[in-house]
């Protein structure tokens, strides 16, 4: 084998098993479009197969958008897994149909369909996808990210590993993979659109980099994938770094709720877009319209305005602070279950808003062991009730006067947020604990008592709540 190809084979398997992209033993479908990126990836890896016993497959999408020069492209990609001996799955999708069926612009709807059809091929298969980025496509991105204003992730090398989506040829440049295939007497398909220049990728491709060569020298392109090399190792301690801090920062979580002490996210507006970019995929809400624009404006309210006043930031999610916590949601809480209540039986709140347990005790051995959540009462035989939050409940606090029960609340200062979500619990027609907040003095207990309940409100939810009474100062 001639030495160049020799060199360039040890560089891929290098970078795969640097990156820990591949297993001896495992599974690969290489995405081949036609291209020579894609065939070269698909030659390099069946001359890395025997080696490490690697089970290698071709998947070729045709996503029907150019007519015939598609369909050629398919029966070229048939020929050649024919000639390799490696078996290949073809999908058909029409990209256009499916785009006005989404309502998404056709590049969208293309990465969808990949997408999909490269998570079934995992999920059935349990292998690698793999796809033929090279060394140009790192300088492209980054370059026509800069133009967008991206920050260190768009500028930052592509990923070599994105699940189970795998890069194995990224150090090699697109003259070198056509450079072996010629020598190797390999074709490849030329996709007609790649020389449009309506497309910015094109001009980058087409015209900026020949002209930052001819300018710089041709080794200014190795030090732009050197610099996003750079980023990329940036990006992933930064990330780390973030990480560590959203952990110490974040104080309960709950379905669609988070929340966090607001002096180790509101340092700076950089450190809240890291905190939000965390944040929000884990309440099911994608960073597609996430930009420093908007992480900046969330910022900026939250160092300003503490109280009921809720700052939108998208998909429905918005921020609000109380003291020193802060408050990232999807949604109000509501508590909304009524029924009875018998010992020894958890009941479940609705909305994922923790558990109730209510227990016959005999005081006051027990008197001291309660806190916010946990609450010893007398009781005298009536039946217990769970209800939800009502404006017209009356409620007697402890060395107070009976009042309304929002006016309690609105007294006790405990946010609007979570007022609602409080399980109230009644003794008879009574309102004996607003829970994690304070017993009725109808029912507080003293030397006569003899009966006593132990009531308990646990769960995520109920943490939280705790948490953040302290926080905020209540």
């Amino acid at each position: 084998m001639n030495s160049f190809i020799e060199k360039t084979l040890f560089r891929i398997e290098k970078w795969i098993f640097e990156h820990n992209l591949l297993s001896d033993g495992d599974t690969i479908f290489c995405a081949v479009s036609g291209g020579s990126d894609s065939v070269f990836l698909l030659w390099a890896i069946s001359n890395l197969a025997q080696a490490h016993r690697l089970d290698v497959h071709a998947v070729h999408i045709n996503h029907c958008l150019r007519g015939n020069e598609a369909d050629e492209d398919e029966k070229f990609v048939e020929g050649l897994c024919e000639e390799f001996g490696i078996p290949l799955d073809i999908y058909r999708r029409d990209v256009r149909k499916i785009s006005s069926e989404l309502k998404l612009g056709i590049e969208e709807t293309a990465r969808f369909v990949r997408s999909r059809i490269f998570d079934e091929i995992v999920r059935s298969s349990g292998g690698y996808i793999a796809t033929g980025h090279t060394a140009d496509d790192v300088v492209e991105t980054m370059l026509f990210n800069l133009f967008r204003g991206s920050g260190v992730r768009g500028l930052a090398s592509i990923p070599p590993k994105n699940g189970r989506i795998i890069k194995p040829i990224i150090p090699i440049w697109r003259h070198e993979a056509r450079a072996i295939l010629r020598r190797e007497g390999i074709d490849w398909r030329t996709d007609s659109s790649n020389e449009d220049r309506r497309f910015s990728r094109n001009k980058i491709r087409l015209d900026l980099i020949p002209e930052i060569k001819k300018m710089f020298g041709r080794e200014a392109i190795s030090h732009i994938f050197s610099a996003s090399q750079m980023l990329y190792e940036t990006r992933l301690a930064l990330e780390n770094c973030f990480r560590m801090r959203y952990e110490k920062a974040l104080l309960g979580s709950c379905e669609g709720i988070l929340m966090f002490r607001a002096d180790e996210v509101l340092t700076d507006a950089f450190t809240m877009g890291e905190m939000l970019r965390q944040a929000l995929p884990q309440m099911g809400i994608g960073l597609k319209n996430f930009s420093h624009q908007k992480s900046d404006e969330v910022f900026e309210a939250m160092k300003k305005h503490i109280g009921e006043r809720r700052c939108p930031i998208y998909g429905g999610a918005f921020a609000l602070r109380y003291g020193n916590c802060l408050i990232i949601a999807d949604h109000m809480p509501i508590q909304m279950t009524n029924r009875a209540m018998s010992f020894n039986r958890r009941i479940k709140l609705a909305g994922d808003l923790g558990t109730l347990r209510i227990n016959p005790v005999s005081p006051p051995q027990e008197l001291m062991a309660g806190d916010r959540l946990t609450a010893y009462i007398k009781y005298s035989d009536e039946k217990i009730y769970v209800k939800p939050y009502h404006d017209d409940y009356y409620f007697h606090p402890l060395g107070g006067v009976s009042m309304k029960l929002s006016t309690f609340l609105k007294k006790r200062k405990i946010p609007l947020f979570f007022r609602k979500a409080l399980p109230l619990i009644f003794i008879g027609k009574k309102l004996a604990w607003v829970g994690g907040v304070e017993i009725s003095e109808q029912f507080k207990l003293n030397a006569r008592s003899r009966k006593a309940l132990k009531i308990e409100w646990s769960g995520d939810f109920s943490e939280m709540f705790a948490a953040s009474t302290i926080l905020s100062g209540k």
